[in-house]
């Protein structure tokens, strides 16, 4: 695998447990900040960041074994396109407002180009064993 894919994936761990420790500690401040409705006691917020978080070490993982991490970038390109889904089909519906469209570009979108070309440049190299 490239160069490229450790920083880009320690990038993505430091990322995801940075956004996840705030959904944790500051639901209602980070739901503000997306131009979401921040009423509510967070705790989908919390859930939300919890599994967010669960991705940092995965992500640290996949860096250092890209051959067996195609599981995991595979899983967590399916998150990043329903997470995209999810925010389209909210916005159809009126649910959210176009000022809440920073969390599917940063949290999603921004990364699915990157994960589609880590699991190609995996695919092309499976039956390099080393």
């Amino acid at each position: 695998m490239a160069a490229d894919r450790r920083p880009l994936l320690c990038a993505a761990a430091l990322y995801n447990l940075s956004w996840g420790l705030t959904a944790v500690v500051a639901p209602q401040r980070l739901a503000q900040a997306l131009g979401f409705d921040a009423t509510g006691d967070g705790m989908g917020w919390r859930a939300a960041g919890v599994v967010v978080m669960a991705y940092a070490p995965a992500y640290l993982w996949a860096a250092d074994h890209p051959r067996k991490a195609q599981p995991i970038l595979a899983t967590a390109l399916c998150g990043k396109v329903l997470g995209v889904s999810g925010w389209l089909a909210g916005a159809a519906t009126r649910r959210f407002g176009l000022r809440t469209v920073l969390l599917p570009l940063l949290n999603d979108a921004a990364c699915i180009p990157s994960l589609v070309h880590l699991l190609l440049e995996t695919r092309e190299r499976k039956g390099d064993c080393s």
